[in-house]
């Protein structure tokens, strides 16, 4: 009876760690609030684009702040026919650049799904992995374009299914990253996930500047390679940081709701390499409807954003949460409500240039529960400064 009223206790402190939060033990705290909006791209805004969904945006090589969105030629569906538009701002995200496209996939009723940023800060190359008829194709592909200025321009797709293999693996979406710690200082990392019935987490990375590409880390759906329920585990559309002690967290889309609608969090100790089952969490006060969120680590505040629409039904109430003990707890009381409305897919960055600040990129709708035609109709950026007023 003592060992399991023991036990008792500590699964009950367990899940108080994860929904309460104290002040910061290194003197930092954070504020958040948003200091500037613009919006980026609009419904039926540019020739053949019906919608622009799926932003994503990081620092350039030269500081420089990039940003992606995949514009749907017929509906803003997963299998539609897209175009790869890009926009690049040199001064901290104020002003942005007119809009490029840089991948048409024609007239493909499966087209390309954006998709993961990477920037290496040692070649000073952008890179920019998608996938292409992940829903229909016996052999979906991955593919990755480079730049060498900066993101102005892009070259030839590359196959790195003839690499790691031809299934399906829909990166992010969001950015990847470049390790700055051991283990690995210098390692490109990006994660994903696969089918439903696969549905996991899958990281690649390369040691060698993007050259070459290994499969990593993997955190698989239960029951494995079999249709899944409401309540199994399928861990799905993720997002990672690496942390200042080298270890990295990632933040997972809860695809089938593993007891409770919430976010799910898991953690690598070996550069991406491997993601251990045991260090797989559930976050509950990072409620979700099931939706693609962001996080980004800010190493100046020791503290852990994230970004998704806080709601366990809607795709509404786009929310900033932060945690200044690693991810292990997250605010509860002061969050920031980037916007109440319609609020899809985001993705969090650093903004060059403009220190305490961070950008936020999203789905925007302005009106409706994030359902109907009017679910998507901008894809926002909110510049937002960290210090208090």
């Amino acid at each position: 009876m003592e060992t399991r009223c023991a036990c008792t206790n500590m699964i009950v402190a367990a899940v108080l760690a994860m929904v309460c939060v104290g002040p910061p033990t290194h003197g930092f705290s954070v504020h958040p609030r948003v200091e500037e909006e613009m919006v980026m791209w609009k419904h039926e805004g540019d020739g053949d684009v019906d919608y622009y969904r799926t932003p994503l945006i990081t620092p350039g090589p030269d500081g420089s702040l990039v940003a992606v969105s995949a514009g749907h030629k017929l509906n803003r569906l997963d299998a539609d026919s897209k175009l790869l538009a890009i926009r690049r701002s040199v001064d901290g995200g104020r002003n942005w650049q007119s809009t490029d496209f840089i991948i048409d996939d024609g007239v493909a009723t499966d087209g390309l799904n954006p998709g993961a940023l990477i920037t290496d800060h040692v070649t000073k190359i952008m890179m920019l992995l998608y996938g292409h008829c992940l829903h229909t194709c016996s052999k979906p592909t991955l593919y990755m374009v480079k730049s060498h200025d900066n993101g102005v321009s892009w070259g030839k797709p590359v196959d790195l299914s003839k690499q790691i293999g031809y299934f399906v693996f829909a990166p992010g979406p969001g950015y990847g990253i470049q390790k700055q710690y051991p283990p690995h200082q210098g390692r490109l990392i990006a994660c994903g996930h696969g089918t439903i019935a696969l549905d996991g987490v899958l990281c690649i990375y390369s040691d060698d500047h993007g050259g070459s590409w290994r499969i990593g880390a993997e955190i698989v759906g239960i029951p494995y390679s079999a249709g899944k329920a409401e309540g199994d585990l399928c861990p799905d559309e993720n997002q990672l940081v690496e942390l200042n002690d080298g270890s990295i967290l990632i933040t997972i889309r809860n695809q089938c709701r593993y007891h409770a609608r919430a976010r799910m969090l898991a953690r690598s100790y070996d550069g991406g390499e491997t993601a251990d089952l045991k260090d797989l969490r559930i976050v509950e006060n990072l409620i979700e409807p099931v939706c693609a969120g962001s996080m980004l680590y800010v190493e100046e505040y020791d503290v852990v954003f994230h970004s998704n629409p806080l709601n366990d039904t809607y795709r509404v109430n786009m929310t900033l949460s932060w945690s200044y003990d690693h991810g292990y707890t997250w605010n509860v009381v002061d969050r920031l409500q980037v916007w109440p409305g319609p609020s899809g897919y985001s993705c969090l960055t650093a903004v060059p240039g403009k220190p305490h600040h961070i950008g936020l990129i999203f789905e925007q709708g302005r009106s409706g529960d994030g359902t109907g035609p009017t679910a998507i109709e901008f894809i926002t950026l909110m510049l937002i400064d960290l210090r208090p007023t």
